[in-house]
């Protein structure tokens, strides 16, 4: 505020995670969009895809959702082929994907980022968080470290219910292994 500068972001992964341990793991990309929407009403408008995998995400984009929100950010797995899926998503919604952004943030180094960019180019915007590789000047290799979500409740009346989140990267689950299979059950991803 004190520059006038614009606020971004996007959405946090535990925002997905709270909607999927109290309302289930099916619907909780719809309905935390639409909770984002209700709380911030259009501001920070680049939606989260990866918390329950994105080919989930991508199934739950209501068309609503996706004219809504200004563009969407791949934090894991292959981001050539999420390009991909995601315009051909947008393409089916009838939907212009040049005039919509990706955020790409998954472990970016510039040369990672200009091949990207390329490969973005006619096909939608793009933008880069670069953060570790461009702030890391110390000279050491920097740690793979994230703080989520383990357990949430609503209000002190109700239990603890486990959070769960699912990766596009192989072997990056976060949760007990039991939660973590019963929301892989829950969408017919084992």
């Amino acid at each position: 505020m004190k520059y006038e500068m614009k606020m971004m972001g996007t959405h946090p992964h535990e925002w997905f995670m709270f909607h999927g341990a109290q309302f289930g793991y099916k619907h909780a990309n719809y309905i935390a969009l639409e909770n984002w929407v209700n709380v911030y009403d259009g501001d920070l408008g680049i939606a989260l895809s990866d918390t329950y995998t994105s080919d989930i995400f991508l199934t739950n984009l209501s068309r609503k959702q996706a004219k809504l929100f200004d563009g969407v950010r791949c934090d894991s797995g292959n981001e050539l082929e999420f390009i991909d899926k995601l315009t051909a998503r947008y393409k089916e919604l009838g939907i212009d994907s040049t005039t919509k952004t990706i955020v790409f943030s998954n472990a970016l180094d510039f040369g990672k980022a200009l091949e990207i960019q390329e490969y973005c180019r006619g096909k939608i915007r793009c933008a880069f968080g670069i953060g570790t590789n461009l702030t890391n000047d110390t000279g050491f290799k920097p740690s793979n470290i994230v703080m989520k979500l383990t357990q949430c409740k609503m209000n002190v009346n109700q239990e603890w219910r486990e959070c769960v989140k699912l990766s596009d990267d192989i072997g990056k689950h976060i949760g007990s292994p039991e939660e973590v299979r019963a929301c892989l059950y829950d969408l017919r991803l084992e």
